[in-house]
């Protein structure tokens, strides 16, 4: 089933949406003609993304945000599964066509410095975007590069600058301009402002935000900081070792969460106070591995709630209550 909870047009789907990375095999494995292990990144990912929403997407490191979202637009090729773009199967498309349809869907990447050409300048790098898909000329391009750099906050003046030259936070304003040149109509935001100091966080988010008013882009922000991605989408799904384990609301996760490990990261979102903190949010033992994953709930291992069927049956996703998808054993107590 998908995992809907907001009304109005899908944009976005996905249906069992499956993404493994075979991992390299010992000498002896080799020998032995023994079949390359699999880690499973994602692992039957079913999610509705809706025209104009903020969806925020959750979870710890290594549980699969970035796999999902770039298996969702084709920079990874997936393993099995679906997704539709405006209900065109994306997966389907040949490289010509996938050419054509990027220009709906743009990434903005944790990293402005990786993400950028140190020997580009600003108006190189916006210009590559229109004369790469072909979509004006040269000096028409111009012009909409430096409409661009005012719009994100960027000095006009600076056109003729390397990334190198900017701070964290200008480069992560022109990685935001590069993703919306082509007027999208989904940018994936991946953890945006986790290498940016607490002061530029907040005015990234809030750049990000007026552009999605006066632009109308659907948005899927990426984050570990509960504290951002509440302030951030109107929507939460909460990722567990490839799988969406929790999606509702905002306020209702934040408010009724379900699932144990949702309850568990809520109460470790660190506060002001380090006296505060809650010795209940410790998660107990390691997270399993991805490539050899437990039966059942593959949460069940660190779960203070286990019971029996948990260890014998993995739980779906389901709707607890209206709009509010939950997989866990727990509740059928």
């Amino acid at each position: 089933m998908n995992a809907s909870c907001a009304e109005g047009n899908v944009l976005l789907r996905t249906k069992n949406l499956y993404k493994v990375f075979p991992q390299p095999r010992t000498i002896f494995a080799q020998i032995g003609r023994v079949p390359p292990k699999l880690l499973k990144a994602v692992d039957h990912v079913s999610l509705d993304i809706y025209q104009g929403e903020n969806l925020g997407l959750v979870g710890e490191s290594g549980c699969g945000k970035s796999t999902l979202a770039r298996t969702m637009i084709r920079l990874y090729d997936c393993d099995g599964g679906n997704v539709y773009f405006e209900g065109k199967d994306i997966m389907a498309l040949s490289a010509k066509e996938l050419r054509k349809e990027r220009k709906n869907f743009q990434m903005i990447f944790q990293d402005p410095c990786s993400s950028l050409n140190p020997r580009m300048s600003v108006m190189e790098i916006l210009k590559e975007v229109y004369l790469y898909h072909g979509i004006c000329s040269k000096a028409e391009a111009e012009n909409r590069c430096l409409e661009l750099m005012e719009m994100t906050g960027l000095n006009r003046n600076f056109a003729n600058r390397f990334p190198g030259e900017f701070s964290g936070g200008q480069r992560q304003r022109l990685g935001i301009a590069r993703a919306l040149a082509l007027r999208p109509k989904l940018v994936i935001a991946d953890e945006p402002v986790s290498a940016l100091d607490v002061s530029i966080q907040a005015q990234i988010l809030n750049l990000l935000l007026e552009l999605q008013k006066k632009t109308g882009i659907t948005l899927l922000f990426i984050s570990h900081d509960l504290r951002v991605v509440r302030y951030v989408s109107q929507r939460v799904a909460v990722m567990y070792l490839g799988r969406v384990v929790e999606l509702a609301p905002t306020e209702e996760v934040y408010k009724h969460s379900l699932h144990p490990y949702t309850g568990i990261l809520l109460k470790a979102n660190p506060g002001l106070d380090p006296r505060s903190r809650n010795p209940q949010a410790i998660i107990k033992g390691d997270p399993p591995s991805p490539i050899d994953l437990p039966n059942g709930c593959r949460f069940h291992p660190r779960c203070p709630y286990g019971m029996p069927a948990c260890r014998e049956k993995e739980p779906q996703l389901e709707e607890a209550s209206p709009g509010h998808y939950v997989a866990c054993h727990c509740l059928k107590r």
